[in-house]
């Protein structure tokens, strides 16, 4: 049960990290609905500050002991944090190609 709960204590900081991008994202656009015609900066705004705070993170819970790798695990040289992680977001990216390619809800140039 222990374990059940720690992962949905992951989850929900996980989801409240989540929202406070979005909120950031929302007051620097002045709408609730930002991502409804996102740019290519603020996608990328978005990413690095999630990237940010995901390596911030994830540095502190190994320091702390709060959790480590296997062996198995392939760790990025200069950040010290596991590669999986972003094979992840990569390969979720590469399953929506019209949205990461700006489709009719995705990326919009700068006009």
């Amino acid at each position: 049960m222990r374990v059940v709960l720690n992962h949905l204590r992951a989850t929900g900081a996980d989801a409240a990290l989540t929202a406070l991008i979005y909120g950031a994202m929302a007051l620097h656009r002045r709408s609730l609905r930002w991502n409804d015609r996102m740019r290519l900066p603020e996608a990328a705004l978005a990413a690095l500050l999630g990237g940010i705070l995901a390596t911030v993170i994830e540095r502190w819970a190994l320091a702390t002991g709060r959790w480590s790798y296997g062996t198995a695990m392939p760790v990025i040289p200069l950040l010290g944090v596991g590669l999986l992680p972003l094979l992840a977001f990569w390969y979720s990216a590469r399953l929506c190609p019209a949205h990461a390619a700006g489709g009719a809800q995705g990326l919009e140039p700068r006009t």
